[in-house]
């Protein structure tokens, strides 16, 4: 790709890295894993996948580059579109796309995601690991039920690791339906109880076990945040003064009332 100068804006709404638009391009610090993720994003393109950017290799600067989805966020504050069962239908259909065009690749092999997916879970799909209205991208001309509304695609699939389909729902459940015991402004008359029973039926999975397994993504969201900065790590220093792990120590509590 050719690295001629050009304006660069930095964007806002990341914890780990400064990210910046050229373009339309997407560029960012290089991890250990980013390799990987490049090589989900080629196979991705590769099976006609619409939902996910493109990658380009990296810049002069060593940066990677990818492709900037153009849209408008779908939260915080929530899109009222994705609050729609249309909204929800689609975010639903999405994910067992992206699942569907993993299954079984030599993708379950790659040694070097950023996996914070317990080991004892098996390796069915590559699963994207942040899947929330933060980072989903939505079509522009029109909110709300607005027909023209849509899924432009995903970003940010720096936690993508291989997993079971469940562990990708349970969170995209929480976050979606959404199932948070705090904040957001939702509307007074959404009826999340049956939002979740229709997720659920969407995705072809059981609704206890999918509120046991966002029992356990909660858990694993409080270790990892706390272990990371335990050792250091600048970015979940920052998110547990923040209050990040304390906020999912209260849902793990509240999030029991939907069973």
């Amino acid at each position: 790709m050719p690295d001629e100068p050009r304006v660069e804006e930095r964007l806002t709404g990341g914890n780990v890295s400064v990210v910046v638009r050229v373009g339309d391009t997407v560029r960012r610090p290089t991890q250990p894993w980013t390799p990987a993720v490049h090589r989900l994003l080629d196979h991705l393109a590769a099976a006609g996948y619409p939902h996910a950017p493109r990658a380009h290799g990296l810049d002069a600067q060593g940066r990677e580059v990818i492709d900037y989805v153009g849209g408008r966020m779908g939260g915080f504050p929530f899109d009222p579109w994705l609050l729609t069962d249309a909204g929800l239908d689609a975010v639903v259909a999405s994910i067992r796309a992206f699942h569907d065009a993993t299954a079984g690749t030599a993708l379950l092999d790659e040694p070097a995601w950023q996996a914070i997916v317990p080991a004892d879970l098996p390796r069915e799909v590559i699963c994207h690991g942040d899947l929330a209205p933060y980072n989903v991208v939505l079509r522009d001309g029109g909110r709300g039920d607005d027909q023209s509304s849509g899924i432009t695609g995903w970003i940010d699939f720096d936690t993508a690791c291989p997993g079971p389909p469940l562990w990708d729902l349970a969170y995209a459940a929480y976050t979606f339906v959404p199932l948070y015991a705090e904040g957001h402004d939702l509307p007074a008359d959404l009826h999340r109880h049956a939002r979740l029973t229709r997720f659920a039926e969407s995705a072809g999975v059981d609704r206890v076990g999918l509120l046991a397994m966002i029992d356990r993504r909660l858990v694993t969201l409080i270790a990892w945040l706390e272990d990371g900065a335990s050792s250091g790590d600048p970015a979940r220093v920052t998110m547990v003064a923040q209050g990040h792990a304390a906020m999912y120590r209260r849902e793990r509590i509240a999030h029991r009332r939907w069973r």
